[in-house]
C-alpha cells in the first residue's frame, strides 16, 4: 500500500512539473509573437525617420549648392543708372572693371545732341553710381561724371543729420542702401559733427565723398 502511494506521489510531482513547464513556454511563446510585430512596427519607424532625416539634409545641401551658384552668378557684377542724353536710359547691370565708356555703350551711346565734354568716360564704375549726360548747352554744376543740370532745388544742401531716405537717394552715387546706411549710422551713432564723419558709414569711400561733399551739410 506505502508503495502505491510512494508511486502515485512521484507521478502528481511529475505531473506538476511538467504542467508548469507548459505553461510558463506558452507565456514566453504568447510575449514573443506578440512583441515581435512591434519591434518591427518600431524598426520600420526608425527606418522611416532616417530616410526623411537624410532628405532633409540633402534638400538643404541642394539649397545651400543653389544659393551658392546665385552668389557666384552675381559675383562682380555692379548696378549703375544712366540718365540724360543717352539712346536707352535705365539701369544697367555692368561687370567690376568697366568703365563709364562701356557703360555708355551697354547704353546704346550718346544722342546727337550730348555734351560729352564733361564726362569722364575712362572711369571705372562703382555700384550705385548714376551717369548724367547733359545736352549741349546745358549749364552743369561742375566737370564731372554724375553731374545733373543746375537748378535751385540741385544747389539746396542736404542736412545728413536730418535728410531721410528719400533725400539721401538725390546725392551723387548714394542709392538706397547707402542712404539707409547713413541713418543707421545717425541713430547708432548719433549726428555728424563734420562732413568728413560720413567716411565712416560703411560703403561711403573717398570717391563718394568728394561727388557729394558740396551738396551736403551738417546742422
Amino acid at each position: 500500500m506505502s508503495a502505491v502511494i510512494g508511486w502515485i506521489k512521484e507521478h502528481l510531482l511529475l505531473t506538476i512539473y511538467f504542467g508548469v513547464s507548459t505553461i510558463l513556454i506558452l507565456i514566453v511563446v504568447l510575449y514573443l509573437l506578440l512583441e515581435l510585430p512591434n519591434k518591427g512596427n518600431s524598426n520600420e519607424d526608425t527606418i522611416e525617420q532616417l530616410i526623411s532625416e537624410n532628405e532633409k539634409v540633402m534638400d538643404t545641401d541642394i539649397v545651400n549648392e543653389d544659393e551658392q551658384k546665385v552668389l557666384e552668378k552675381n559675383e562682380g557684377k555692379i548696378v549703375i543708372e544712366l540718365k540724360g542724353a543717352i539712346v536707352h536710359p535705365g539701369i544697367y547691370e555692368v561687370k567690376s572693371g568697366d568703365r563709364v565708356s562701356d557703360a555708355i555703350t551697354q547704353a546704346g551711346g550718346f544722342l546727337e545732341n550730348a555734351d560729352d565734354r564733361t564726362i569722364n568716360q575712362a572711369l571705372l564704375v562703382t555700384d550705385q553710381m548714376m551717369i548724367y549726360i547733359p545736352e549741349k548747352g546745358e549749364e552743369v554744376i561742375e566737370e564731372s561724371y554724375t553731374d545733373v543740370p543746375t537748378t535751385e532745388e540741385n544747389k539746396r544742401k542736404i542736412n545728413i543729420n536730418q535728410a531721410e531716405q528719400a533725400e539721401l537717394i538725390e546725392l551723387h552715387g548714394i542709392g538706397q542702401a547707402k542712404a539707409q546706411a547713413i541713418i543707421d549710422y545717425r541713430e547708432e551713432n548719433g549726428v555728424f559733427k563734420s562732413l568728413e564723419d560720413i567716411n565712416n558709414v560703411s560703403g561711403i569711400g573717398d570717391i563718394i565723398f568728394e561727388n557729394i561733399k558740396d551738396s551736403i551739410m551738417v546742422d
